[in-house]
């Protein structure tokens, strides 16, 4: 089932790569291509996807409630980390955001 799942998005990557590894259709469309879909094409998807979003869910708060839990325990953890290794101040920045950004379960 999950093959079945997984299989369109890898069979478009591959179809990509070997597009993009014979020249077709020239080498100044997958920067354009790139930019359409990190400006236009991914964000309609986000917001199509967050318009079919049952809200009315009981299971949505909960979710909710652990995303924050999570991603407070992990600011809360982080911030005990400079007293046990020392760290940089223009560091803690980064490597709170990549903690949280990992922590959060959704």
């Amino acid at each position: 089932m999950l093959l079945i799942s997984i299989w369109p998005i890898f069979a478009l990557i591959c179809l990509g790569h070997v597009l993009a590894r014979s020249g077709f259709p020239g080498a100044g469309f997958w920067p354009m291509a790139d930019r359409l879909n990190y400006f236009f094409l991914f964000p309609a998807l986000l917001v199509s996807s967050l318009a079919e979003v049952p809200l009315d869910d009981p299971d949505l708060l909960w979710l909710g409630g652990a995303a924050i839990a999570t991603i407070l325990t992990a600011a809360g953890l982080m911030k005990l980390l400079p007293r046990i290794r020392p760290l940089l101040t223009a560091r803690f920045g980064p490597v709170l955001q990549g903690v949280i950004r990992l922590s959060c379960p959704v």
